[in-house]
């Protein structure tokens, strides 16, 4: 009864009321679950997910949470120390206690600088080519993959540019080629070969262009004229795929891209192959031949040798035209001049053809070498040291995988790399230590050789690591100090890096770096397309021609010399004695501006620019600290240094912030508020000064 009430007497039921189970007011708690009551005892029937029933009493419900450590997803499952209860997932589970960061998988994360789990778990930086960073929850490209580069800042699409082959960014990002050029190796259009004359020289670029530099008295440019170019000249209506420099006189031949040979300039001595001697050809010219099967051939490679040249056909067959006092037009007689061109009998299989003044060699396959020409010294490799029309087998080669022939001499490299060289040996050339010619093959002291640059009397050869000349340097030709001679190999430092070939000529040697031509030694007649010097012992780049001084803001021109200016560069061209370019020359005058070496830690802008006669001055520096710098000859006090000695490039003293700047023939002035400032020659009293007198420093004019 516990209700209490007489009237219903003994009203519930204690065996099954979960309110009074068992007894009167002993309430079954639910406690995360459902309960029954059932003879007189509660009992748990189900548990709220997350909870279970662990001390099986039915008084307190469902009293454990298997969401916690001490009880995560079962009753006796406990988390270790150092975790914590995961109850993210349908069943709670222990996991690390990654306390600030976040928990992804199994690993504790930063999702805001973690690349893996950028901004959420899983959520990976990826994109091609790339490294990336998460900064700030936001996935940023780290690094690129050599030769690639991230040029759309956008992070999901990596490093999507490749930077040798995309004429957008050819090189660099926002580099692009201009038309139709194409980006090879991280250069537009870059060039691929060159052809080193005694008087000129010409480029051949990937797309077939050709230009030519140098003299052209006899049309060599094969631009239509007989002007001399002092840059590189494009050779009208030419699309090629090989060049060659006829040696010893001012003609070049071509193949074309589609196989064919064409050859312009000199033709005294039928260089140019098209049955006649006429002099010159200043366009390119079709080579001819009276042999039927010559129309139907197509060529691969042409070298020129003195007044003549040999080309490779198609089907391993050579054919020559030219001057043939030694037989090396290969006739098989020694007529004086092939003016067709000549197919050199008893030849198959060649797979590549050098020529050198008065010889010629080939290399067939299989690896041996064969010559004709020229022979009384030794440099047709055969020991006999005597002039063959027929070619004859170089003595002692097998595995000759590179040929090169020279006046001085000829060389091969076989095997794993190894240099053997033979010839006349003019001023050591074939490197063994002698002047003695060599009639059959030296092997040299160089291993692992991969490229050979012949020139006339001096040979470089290319290892994995280094460069190695040896033969004439009377013209710096080895890219060191003018010497004689150097009869051993001597290690050269001084190539332009990235060099990947070398290319030779009588006095002059090129070579190919990034694409562009770099050329040293002699420039007599401009054909190193640089500055028009005598001797050039250091490699400079040979201009393209295509690519004008950009961003110039001031221009001056003096008597015999003109400079321009950038915001931060002057650059100098004409005639340079006493130092008015800026720089000490080994001749008198430079056709390309140099730049002139002013201090830089004067800072700021050029500011103008103002030549006399024998020197030259800039304004440079930022309002309030202007400063005019000066250089060349300084006899009459012209470049205001307060004495009469140096060159320069000095600073003018005695000026506070000058706004402007003008010279005479000797003197100069600039001026300093609203007052005028001169010095230097005043013998008429052009300074303004009230006297004659010559002043070596600034002074106001009265």
């Amino acid at each position: 009864d516990c209700d209490k009430v007489l009237a219903n007497g003994c009203e519930v039921p204690t065996a099954g009321d979960t309110a009074n189970c068992g007894a009167c007011g002993k309430a079954c708690a639910s406690n995360n679950g459902t309960v029954a009551c059932a003879t007189g005892k509660c009992a748990v029937t189900g548990c709220t997910a997350g909870y279970a029933d662990c001390n099986s009493s039915g008084d307190d419900g469902c009293e454990t949470s298997l969401q916690v450590a001490a009880s995560c997803g079962g009753c006796t499952t406990p988390c270790a120390s150092g975790e914590l209860c995961n109850a993210g997932g349908a069943t709670p589970k222990c996991v690390k206690d990654c306390g600030s960061l976040t928990l992804c998988g199994t690993t504790c994360a930063n999702t805001s600088t973690d690349p893996q789990n950028c901004n959420g778990c899983g959520a990976a930086c990826s994109g091609p080519n790339a490294t990336y960073s998460c900064v700030n929850a936001a996935c940023t490209v780290a690094s690129c993959a050599p030769n690639f580069a991230d040029c759309d800042g956008k992070a999901a699409t990596g490093c999507e540019v490749d930077l040798l082959a995309s004429a957008s960014h050819c090189g660099a990002c926002n580099k692009p080629c201009t038309g139709a050029e194409t980006c090879v190796n991280g250069q537009c259009n870059p060039v691929v070969a060159l052809a080193v004359g005694p008087f000129s020289s010409c480029s051949l670029r990937y797309d077939g262009q050709v230009a030519c530099w140098g003299l052209n008295d006899e049309g060599a440019i094969g631009d239509g004229t007989l002007m001399l170019r002092s840059l590189p000249t494009p050779v009208p209506g030419l699309s090629a795929k090989a060049i060659t420099a006829v040696q010893n006189v001012a003609a070049m031949c071509a193949v074309t891209k589609a196989g064919k040979l064409f050859c312009w300039g000199r033709n005294q001595a039928a260089e140019v192959g098209d049955g006649t001697q006429q002099s010159p050809r200043i366009v390119p010219t079709a080579v001819t031949s009276d042999d039927a099967a010559f129309a139907a051939r197509t060529f691969t490679m042409v070298s020129g040798f003195a007044s003549g040249a040999c080309a490779l056909d198609n089907q391993g067959e050579v054919w020559c035209w030219g001057y043939n006092q030694f037989g090396q037009a290969g006739s098989g007689n020694l007529n004086d001049f092939v003016k067709r061109a000549t197919r050199v009998p008893g030849l198959t299989g060649v797979i590549a053809v050098s020529a050198a003044l008065s010889h010629v060699c080939v290399l067939v396959q299989g690896g041996t070498v064969r010559c004709w020409g020229r022979g009384t010294e030794g440099q047709l490799g055969d020991g006999l040291s005597q002039t063959s029309v027929a070619p004859v087998i170089v003595s002692g080669l097998s595995g000759v995988t590179n040929l090169a022939a020279s006046q001085g001499a000829t060389c091969a490299v076989a095997g794993g790399g190894d240099l053997y060289c033979w010839g006349s040996n003019l001023y050591g050339a074939v490197g063994n230590g002698s002047l003695l010619p060599a009639p059959t093959p030296v092997k040299s002291s160089l291993t692992g050789v991969q490229a050979l640059g012949m020139g006339r009397l001096h040979v470089l050869a290319k290892t994995a690591t280094s460069y190695h000349g040896r033969g004439h340097n009377a013209l710096g030709q080895l890219l060191k100090a003018p010497t004689t001679q150097e009869t051993t190999p001597v290690s050269i430092t001084a190539l332009p890096a990235q060099t990947t070939a070398l290319f030779g000529g009588a006095g002059s040697m090129c070579a190919i770096a990034a694409g562009r031509a770099w050329c040293w030694a002699h420039d007599a007649t401009g054909q190193l397309g640089v500055r028009d010097l005598l001797v050039m012992p250091t490699a400079a780049s040979v201009s393209d021609g295509t690519a004008p001084l950009s961003g110039l803001t001031h221009v001056a021109v003096g008597g015999v010399h003109s400079c321009v200016a950038s915001a931060s560069v002057v650059s100098c061209a004409g005639e340079s004695s006493a130092l008015k370019l800026g720089q000490s020359l080994p001749a008198d005058a430079s056709a390309v501006p140099l730049p002139v070496s002013l201090p830089s830690a004067t800072g700021g802008p050029i500011r103008g620019l103002a030549l006399g006669g024998q020197f030259s001055c800039a304004l440079k520096g930022a309002d309030g600290s202007r400063e005019a710098w000066c250089w060349g000859t300084n006899g009459a006090g012209q470049l205001g240094t307060g004495t009469t000695t140096g060159a320069g490039p000095a600073k003018v003293v005695g000026l506070t912030d000058p706004s402007a700047l003008a010279t005479g023939r000797e003197f100069g002035c600039a001026l300093v508020g609203s007052t005028p400032h001169c010095w230097g020659r005043n013998a008429p009293g052009e300074l303004g000064r009230a006297t004659t007198s010559t002043y070596e420093a600034p002074g106001a004019v009265v």
